[in-house]
């Protein structure tokens, strides 16, 4: 093994790496500094998938003491949204034929969890824009990313396309309505009411 790159379970491809660990990295901190949910400051993993992650992508900051209590991060796991787990298998039945399977679960947590923000989701995730969230859809979940043909918000697709699976075509995601850009993301909303 060269450099400081971590193996790989069966050497799949893990694309545009750099920007999936600033996702990771964002959700996490957002969590953990308050502007997400809880829960997000483990991505909603268990405790050993948590470090995991960190031992692969930032053990340079793995600060926790080796005895850390067993429920030390999975105390804000009890408290999953309801439409957590959805969002991940939403996500998860279009991960790309070839990509790393714990890359992709990662990512899809990490999206998931973003997803509780009150902020557009390239935020909450730390990117620098929409372009870097679909440039991520596009490369683990790219069957996903295609059916945005309305080329609707992120994080309201997502929750467009649930509501669709389960007849609820009114779900929302929860946090879009403190937004300040509500009114940009949902006008059409509006329109159709109107008709």
């Amino acid at each position: 093994m060269t450099g400081s790159r971590s193996p790989r379970a069966h050497d799949a491809p893990v694309p545009n790496e750099a920007l999936l660990v600033r996702a990771l990295q964002g959700v996490v901190r957002r969590g953990g500094d308050g502007q997400l949910p809880a829960f997000a400051a483990t991505l909603g993993l268990p405790a050993p998938a948590v470090a995991a992650m960190r031992r692969r992508y930032w053990p340079q900051v793995m600060q926790e003491p080796a005895e850390a209590p067993a429920d030390a991060t999975s105390a804000s796991i009890t408290v999953l949204p309801k439409d957590f787990p959805a969002l991940i298998g939403l996500l998860l039945q279009h991960r790309a034929a070839g990509v790393e399977a714990q890359a992709a679960d990662w990512l899809a947590h990490a999206m998931a969890a973003a997803c509780f923000g009150e902020h557009h989701l390239w935020e909450e995730l730390g990117l620098q824009g929409r372009e870097d969230v679909s440039c991520l859809l596009h490369a683990y979940f790219p069957d996903l990313y295609h059916k945005n043909t309305q080329n609707l918000r992120w994080k309201r697709f997502f929750f467009a396309e649930l509501g669709a699976a389960r007849g609820d075509a009114a779900l929302r995601p929860p946090g879009c309505s403190a937004c300040d850009h509500f009114a940009l993301c949902f006008a059409d909303d509006d329109k159709a009411r109107d008709d």
